[in-house]
């Protein structure tokens, strides 16, 4: 039963993920074609502007996290989540 929960949740994350993704597009490809949805082309950044660094001597890591959101995105993940309900 665990094991088809797991990959139920797996399934949501990887939808949600392909809901964003094709939302984002969506919305860059109406913003730059229609001059009336220009405002879904602009997007909002979430997360760190400069890189974090972690020099350990023999290992050097670099992190850095920045989401693009735009309407569309939100509009694709609200769509996958409502039809995965629907599954």
């Amino acid at each position: 039963m665990r094991e088809i929960k797991k990959n139920r949740i797996g399934l949501l994350c990887l939808l949600v993920f392909m809901g964003a993704i094709s939302g984002t597009l969506v919305g860059e490809i109406l913003g730059s074609k229609f001059e009336v949805l220009s405002f879904m082309e602009s997007t909002y950044s979430l997360g760190f502007s400069k890189p974090l660094y972690l020099d350990l001597g023999i290992l050097k890591i670099t992190f850095s996290l920045i989401f693009d959101i735009n309407i569309m995105t939100i509009i694709g993940i609200i769509l996958v989540v409502v039809l995965y309900k629907r599954l």
